[in-house]
């Protein structure tokens, strides 16, 4: 169930709402992905999520109220029209992670480590509610995930 708009197979399942926090959108179609304040025209898979954290290689500035340190899980679409999906933890406690308020300056110091750099990034809202799997790192929810991304 998630919190913001999401379309998938081109059939919306819940509209968009409007909220400060959740100011863009994770959107993909056959050929490409786009993180943005407006999605893709055509896309089959649209997610309502947020805060946008870079936009055209350029950071955000987030003030939040009552920002907390979580596990932090991150869209981006790098310079070479990839999408990768970073996800921010405290190796100790896996639970803890950064501040949303610095997620937009850690995002644009990780893009200066990657082989093609970030030109968009955006938060997928989850934290304790979000997991990662993959061949050699598991990290499991402490919270029920609403919805997920498999990727082969």
């Amino acid at each position: 169930n998630p919190l913001g708009g999401f379309t998938g197979g081109r059939e919306t399942l819940k509209k968009p709402i409007s909220s400060r926090l959740m100011d863009g959108y994770l959107s993909l179609d056959e050929s490409r992905a786009k993180i943005s304040l407006t999605p893709l025209s055509n896309a089959s898979i649209i997610l309502q999520t947020g805060p946008l954290l870079m936009v055209d290689r350029e950071v955000t500035t987030l003030k939040i109220a009552s920002d907390e340190q979580a596990r932090r899980s991150v869209a981006a679409i790098t310079d070479d029209k990839n999408l990768i999906f970073l996800v921010l933890f405290d190796p100790q406690y896996t639970y803890l992670g950064p501040y949303l308020s610095d997620l937009p300056s850690i995002t644009k110091e990780i893009s200066k480590v990657l082989p093609s750099p970030i030109v968009s990034a955006i938060n997928l809202d989850g934290g304790n509610a979000s997991g990662f799997f993959s061949g050699n790192t598991t990290l499991s929810e402490l919270f029920p995930i609403g919805s997920l991304f498999c990727l082969q």
